[in-house]
């Protein structure tokens, strides 16, 4: 059979040429900048920790990117941030300070991510489809939420939650904070009240496991993605279709870590999420 370096390749080549499909068929390529700004987020931070490490990164870089791999290193290596765009350039140069004068990685990657969801959200409702802005909203609230469970566990501060946690209209921030700084417990509590998105069901699920709340959330996202199926004009087909490639590429990553890590059947099948049938 195939090792895992082979089956990271083929995984590798195929979202390849699964980007290279969709932009072939696509009517412009600026509507898929709110996917491509995960890439460009991911890909500062590993600039950021290889230019201050001195370690190699060009192999650990995402690609397609909005921004080149080159102006990113110019920018970091160089200290000239404000060569990366608005909305990034602030959250790149603060990651950078963190790392090179606490080294605080975690705290440094929460601002980057925190800049990344504030793009994805503001880019998100520029495209003109109800369907797609509720994913996105779900993603980045559930994004939120796994943060706010992690810094219950952690017994973070509140100035953490300032720098980390995406603003939204369905949060009350006050509120959230004050569950983090009680317990996992509150914060559970507080996603039950809100009932946004299933949280009421979805917080159950944490009770079982932080594997199975992933799971659980992955599946409420594809469950808003399936509503695509039903648009046949606009974006949504191609944005569907390509949400739903990207689910069986993760699907065959969490077979392969499964039979590479050696874990039972019954583990890793517990760990598969929905398909876009």
């Amino acid at each position: 059979g195939a090792d895992s370096t082979d089956i990271d390749y083929i995984i590798e080549q195929e979202e390849k040429m699964l980007w290279e499909y969709i932009f072939s068929i696509a009517p412009q390529k600026s509507l898929f900048d709110v996917f491509l700004i995960f890439n460009d987020f991911h890909n500062i931070k590993t600039v950021l920790k290889g230019t201050i490490r001195s370690r190699k990164y060009s192999h650990a870089l995402l690609y397609p990117s909005n921004l080149k791999e080159e102006d990113i290193k110019s920018a970091i290596e160089g200290k000239k941030f404000y060569m990366l765009p608005d909305g990034i350039s602030d959250s790149a140069k603060e990651a950078y300070d963190i790392l090179t004068k606490t080294g605080d990685v975690q705290l440094s990657d929460g601002v980057l991510d925190k800049a990344c969801m504030e793009k994805q959200l503001e880019l998100s409702k520029e495209i003109d489809s109800e369907i797609l802005k509720s994913y996105f909203e779900c993603f980045i609230f559930y994004n939120n939420m796994k943060i706010a469970l992690r810094a219950a566990k952690a017994q973070k501060r509140s100035n953490f939650l300032d720098d980390t946690i995406c603003e939204m209209d369905i949060i009350n921030l006050t509120s959230l904070k004050n569950a983090v700084l009680s317990s996992q417990e509150a914060v559970l509590d507080y996603m039950a009240r809100l009932n946004v998105y299933d949280s009421r069901e979805i917080s159950e699920s944490f009770k079982k496991s932080p594997a199975e709340f992933e799971k659980v959330v992955d599946n409420k996202l594809m469950s808003i993605i399936k509503e695509g199926k039903y648009v046949s004009l606009g974006c949504e087909p191609v944005i569907c279709f390509l949400l739903a490639k990207k689910r069986e590429l993760l699907l065959i990553r969490i077979m392969a870590f499964g039979i590479r890590a050696k874990r039972p059947v019954e583990e890793t099948r517990e760990r598969l999420r929905m398909l876009y049938e």
